[in-house]
């Protein structure tokens, strides 16, 4: 459909506008009621060019859908690579190809004629052949005899048959319903249309492999089939015909352009191998061309391949070739005398057969009675093809028509062939310029009605009025319309505007005719929001068939309203102009915190200088200390962890200097947790360097001047020991053996634990004699109840004697009593002996071990740990007491283990004393390491010995010494 668009040039802009408007309206008329169909055209090969644009499909079934589609359209480029026939040899020669992954190469390769030996074909044979015979559903059969079928075509294997056509054509029929549709397998109850396609389009093929002919009385059922099929079929207004899907599983449902399409490649497929006709009514065929042209062109590929191919098989079937009768334009112009054109043609724009196309009747919409034109033929020109009425008579007037043609075929035998669907009703809107004549604006009295002012208007050109009122007047404009018959003309729209200055817009609806049209202002003063001003006036009339539609400026108005009251409804805000979105914006302005005042630069470099000094005082204290480097570990491991412990005292000292120079942007909390992270790191490099620092060896060459002070004070404390008498050796045995309480802890040690059991066995024997006070209880009760048997329990009683026997049993408790407070005695003893052994000997083997490992400890000591050293296993397992024997075991002892035992635990005594004090004095210089090792290590071996209480003695014992 063409539409006229006249040149800017020497046109108003209003003139523009109003011509605008019309073409608008009549686009809306003419879609609204348009059912006009026109077959295949460029624009269909545009799109599938668009559609198509990827060479690159995820299946074989998309590749054929392109390459039918570009068959079909007549389009030479491929929308497929050369890598196609590489997968179509691929999916012949795998093994895991489903029959659909055969069938769809097949397709591919029949149009793009694939280079493939015979026997691969042989082999696609033998899998089709094989995937017949266990078949169980519809699709089954439809992809196996679909791919024999061309199979036979693409390899001229003419003796390529069906073993057994008619069982084959038997299991398919029998899926078929009584109304014409079909299951896809016997398990499924479900009916669908869209497989009734699939099962003639099977049933064809199966024909067509068929060795001998089909019984005709199943060939003939399968018709029945058809024309029930068809019984279903639903019908537009426009006269178009198409099949719809029931909505019953939603994975299987299929939308009214995929049935149709299928319902048609069965139809086709199924009619070109019967025999005889399918007596299908012609207007049927053509109202399913004439759905798939009515959809227009699709935006998908799967709806434009259905669209192209079915219209291609209803181009070239057996039944019936539909011819489509369209015209280039449905909008004829009076003033430029617009020929009728009218063309037949076939779904995708082939030439028909020779016809004539006669102008049964047309008739204005407005009087359907009337006819204008009878039973005229249109002249038919042979070289543009095209059927022409060659004037409009000159009753047509502006307005719709409905013109009536029908195509009448040359040769009456073509009528079997050829489908042209009766006669065929057209809308046309024939267009003309409408007369305007007595245009008028006046102001009127709004009491008498009298005109106060009055101004002629030319609409067909320029005008610039200029009017005052008030709220007591009324604005009136009158104007009328007539066609090129002088007939009145009402106008589909036409459109009064008054503008206020601010933007306040004010539309009026103006009567079809144009006469006499008013405005009150003062009904209207709240409308008009009581704003007082100028008021442009704008007209807007236009119509479909109406050539000079315009928007045209009329003048202006001052208005006078009055003053709004207090509750008057306001104005409301003017619209924003929706491209003022894409204008630059304001700038934007931010405003900022003033920037604090800071300190003097002299008061910062003083306060930097302050607290810098802790940091010179522990360099000046480490320089007076003597440290130096070379006293660094040489050992691998105990040098890995020194150097670790002093990169992690750089590490702490690092992060407090970027948190106070602020070079890393540190939160508090972050900084936080990384002083921990590094702490932690750090305390377990310095355990780790404390641990080993007794490797460390110091030469003689570098002993530090604190070394040399513990030297001098060790050779006169060997002097004073060897002028020591017995008699002061024996008393700082005695202040050493108060200062050490460790047999007094661990006899109360012992002694709880007895009391512990102690009470634990006595709880045991209350209950137990509670039980058994219970149960005596029991039995007196029992006996007192048992009144048949007194006299023989009286008897029982004097015999047994109970007093005797609870006097017995006290006894027995008493003695059982003693004997454990013995035993008890002997063990708490002989308990707390061992742990003081163990504890002593525990004791002398570790700072036999600590300072034995040190090369300046003094020879004498060395002398009596070792000894001490050598005689320490035999004090430490000792013969046991006899737990019952006590004094007499005790007897029995030989003098010579009385001699060593005494004189074990005098000497031992006696290093301990000395061993203590050694310690201290070094402690008190350069070796405080050790000495913290000493106390570290007794605390953490009697923790495991005693309670929590006497741990903290025990320390505090240690720390004194």
């Amino acid at each position: 459909m063409g539409m006229y668009l006249p040149s800017l040039e020497g046109m108003d802009r209003n003139r523009v506008y109003g011509f605008l408007i019309a073409a608008i309206l009549a686009f809306l008329s003419i879609c609204e009621a348009a059912s006009v169909f026109e077959p295949i055209s460029n624009s269909h090969r545009s799109a599938a060019l668009a559609l198509f644009a990827s060479p690159s499909f995820q299946s074989l079934e998309e590749t054929y859908e392109a390459l039918r589609t570009f068959q079909v359209l007549g389009i030479k480029e491929k929308p497929v690579g050369t890598s196609t026939c590489d997968s179509v040899g691929e999916t012949f020669v795998s093994s895991s190809s489903s029959s659909k992954d055969l069938f769809y190469a097949l397709k591919v390769n029949s149009i793009l004629s694939c280079n493939v030996d015979r026997t691969t074909f042989e082999g696609v044979i033998s899998r089709s052949q094989a995937a017949v015979k266990g078949a169980s559903s519809l699709l089954d059969f439809y992809y196996s005899v679909g791919s024999l079928v061309l199979v036979k075509d693409q390899a001229s294997k003419a003796d390529l048959y069906l073993s057994d056509a008619e069982g084959v054509f038997t299991s398919i029929k029998a899926l078929s319903q009584i109304d014409g549709k079909w299951r896809y397998s016997s398990e499924n109850p479900q009916s669908s249309t869209f497989a009734a396609g699939i099962a003639l389009e099977t049933l064809a093929g199966v024909v067509s492999l068929a060795s001998s002919e089909i019984d005709q009385s199943m060939i003939g059922t399968t018709k029945n089939d058809i024309l029930k099929l068809f019984d279903s079929i639903e019908k537009y207004d426009d006269g178009a015909f198409y099949f719809n899907e029931k909505v019953i599983d939603a994975h299987e449902y299929q939308g009214p352009l995929s049935t149709t399409a299928s319902v048609v490649r069965g139809l086709t497929a199924f009619g070109a191998i019967a025999s005889g006709s399918l007596n299908l009514p012609g207007d049927k065929i053509l109202g399913l061309s004439k759905f798939f042209l009515g959809i227009g062109i699709p935006g998908d590929n799967k709806d434009l391949f259905n669209q192209v191919d079915s219209l291609a098989n209803l181009e070239s079937n057996r039944v019936s070739i539909p011819l489509i009768l369209s015209l280039p334009t449905t909008v004829l112009s009076l003033t430029k005398k617009d020929q009728l054109k009218v063309t037949v043609s076939t779904v995708l724009s082939s030439k028909a057969p020779a016809l004539s196309v006669k102008l049964v009747r047309a008739y204005s919409s407005a009087s359907k009675a009337t006819s204008i034109i009878e039973s005229q033929e249109l002249k038919f020109d042979l070289e543009s093809g095209v059927h022409v009425l060659n004037a409009i008579p000159n009753r047509f007037d502006v307005g719709k028509y409905i013109f009536i043609f029908e195509i009448v075929l040359q040769d009456a035998d073509q009528s079997k062939i050829y489908a042209t669907g009766g006669q065929t009703q057209v809308p046309i809107y024939v267009t003309g310029v409408v007369k305007i004549n007595k245009a008028a604006i006046a102001v009127l009295d709004g009491d008498l009605g009298s005109v106060e002012t009055k101004k002629q208007l030319d609409l067909d050109g320029e005008n610039s009025v200029s009017l005052s009122a008030n709220h007591l007047q009324k604005l009136r404009l009158s104007f009328e319309l007539n066609t090129p018959l002088d007939q009145a003309f009402k106008p589909h729209q036409a459109n009064l505007k008054l503008t206020h200055e601010s933007k306040v817009e004010h539309t009026f609806v103006v009567g079809s005719s144009g006469k006499q049209f008013e405005i009150d202002f003062l009904g209207l003063v709240e409308k008009f929001f009581y704003l007082s001003g100028r008021y442009e006036i704008q007209l807007t009339v236009g119509d479909a068939v109406m050539e000079n539609s315009f928007l045209q400026a009329l003048g202006h108005v001052e208005l006078d309203l009055p003053e709004p009251p207090e509750k008057a409804p306001r104005p409301p805000t003017p619209s924003v102009d929706p491209l003022s979105r894409y204008g630059p914006k304001a700038e934007i302005r931010h405003i900022f915190r003033t920037a604090e005042k800071l300190p003097p630069q002299e008061l910062s470099l003083t306060f930097l200088g302050v607290t810098l000094l802790p940091f010179i005082g522990f360099l000046v204290v480490l320089l007076l200390m003597g440290v130096n480097l070379k006293n660094f570990p040489t050992s691998a491991v105990p040098a890995t962890f020194a150097f670790l412990f002093h990169l992690g005292i750089g590490a702490v000292l690092l992060l407090y200097v970027l948190f106070w120079l602020k070079q890393l942007v540190l939160l508090f909390l972050t900084s936080c947790l990384l002083l921990l992270t590094v702490g932690s790191l750090h305390n377990f490099e310095n355990a780790c360097t404390i641990g080993s620092y007794p490797d460390v060896r110091w030469s003689q060459n570098s002993i530090p001047p604190g070394i040399t002070i513990v030297k001098r004070l060790f050779a006169r404390v060997e002097e004073k020991w060897r002028k020591l008498p017995e008699v002061y050796i024996e008393t700082e045995i005695s202040s050493l053996q108060s200062q050490l309480p460790i047999q007094i802890l661990a006899n109360q040690l012992v002694r709880l634990r007895q009391h512990n059991a102690n009470l634990l066995a006595s709880r045991a024997q209350v209950k137990g004699i509670a039980t058994h006070t219970q149960a005596m209880h029991t039995q007196t009760s029992v006996a007192a109840g048992m009144k048949g048997a007194i006299k023989a329990m009286a008897a029982m009683n004097e015999q047994m004697d109970p007093v005797k026997q609870v006097k017995n049993i006290m006894e027995f408790q008493k003695q059982g009593t003693q004997l454990d407070e013995v035993l008890d005695n002997d063990e708490a003893e002989e308990e707390t002996e061992d742990l003081t052994n163990q504890a002593l000997a525990d004791v002398v083997m570790y700072i036999l071990l600590v300072l034995t490992a040190h090369a300046n400890m003094p020879s004498f000591v060395k002398e009596y740990w070792m000894k001490l050293a050598l005689m320490l296993p035999h004090s430490c397992t000792s013969a046991p007491k006899n737990k019952l024997g006590g004094k007499k075991a005790e007897d029995a002892r030989s003098s010579v283990v009385d001699e060593l035992e005494k004189w074990l635990a005098v000497r031992i005594k006696c290093l301990i004393l000395v061993s203590m004090r050694w310690l201290k004095l070094f402690a008190e210089h350069d070796s405080w390491i050790i000495s913290n090792c000493v106390q570290i290590w007794l605390v953490g071996q009697y923790s495991c010995r005693v309670s929590r209480f006497q741990t903290v003695n025990v320390y505090q014992q240690i720390h004194v010494l």
